[in-house]
């Protein structure tokens, strides 16, 4: 029997809003570069093209990785056409793992794919100023049980979502600025369990890549809190 192992090797990864540090975009690929995987740095702004290649520049050095960066937007299903389209050319393979581009990927996905959405505790308890943003990862995450069973059973692919609480991100400085927000981030630290702090980067990639693994083979249609304890759900 091959021993126990996160390696990803040969497994090649499209990760979206992954074009800036602080991120969890940039967290969770390079968690996955870390591992092996090949990576594809997606972003849409000019203004981010300079922070992806510095990025793409430090999974190169650090973990000799392999990494394109791919500028489209995938609001359209042209734009997420393109990306698939511009992964295949660049890595020129067939075969793609990882990625949040449902429908215009996965007729090149083998069994055993994996979809991981990013969606957010805010879908499950409410927050001062984001009542769109967590209408839209309930969303998600209605989507993600959707998915699970229409592409589990025809293409052997498992899809879950990660929810992150609170995360040191330059989009929690921004609520944490935003009227109450200062106060609903202390109110969520007192109440996670597994340590009094805002969750980090890595506490969510490292989540992705758990879930990614050929051993989370039977786990699918699921919400994963990674908050710290902090919800009842």
């Amino acid at each position: 029997m091959a021993p126990d192992t996160l390696s990803l090797s040969g497994k090649i990864a499209i990760v979206t809003g992954a074009g800036r540090e602080p991120g969890l975009g940039a967290g969770i690929a390079t968690a996955l570069a870390r591992n092996g995987a090949a990576v594809v740095l997606n972003f849409v702004s000019d203004s981010t093209i300079p922070k992806a290649a510095a990025v793409a520049e430090r999974l190169r050095t650090d973990y000799g990785a392999r990494v394109a960066t791919i500028q489209v937007d995938i609001e359209s299903p042209e734009g997420a056409a393109e990306l698939v389209k511009k992964t295949l050319e660049v890595f020129e393979t067939d075969h793609i793992d990882i990625l949040n581009l449902v429908r215009a990927v996965v007729p090149h996905m083998p069994p055993g794919g994996r979809i991981v959405n990013i969606s957010s505790i805010s879908s499950k308890i409410s927050l001062p100023n984001l009542p769109f943003y967590s209408a839209a990862k309930a969303a998600l995450d209605s989507l993600t049980l959707t998915w699970a069973a229409e592409f589990g059973r025809s293409h052997g692919i498992t899809v879950n979502s990660v929810a992150p609480g609170p995360v040191v991100t330059d989009m929690q400085r921004k609520f944490r600025s935003s009227p109450g927000g200062e106060e609903a981030t202390q109110y969520m630290i007192k109440r996670t369990r597994a340590a009094e702090r805002l969750g980090e980067v890595e506490d969510v990639a490292d989540a992705v890549l758990l879930i990614v693994q050929e051993k989370s083979r039977f786990i699918t249609g699921q919400y994963i809190d990674v908050a710290g304890g902090l919800t009842d759900r």
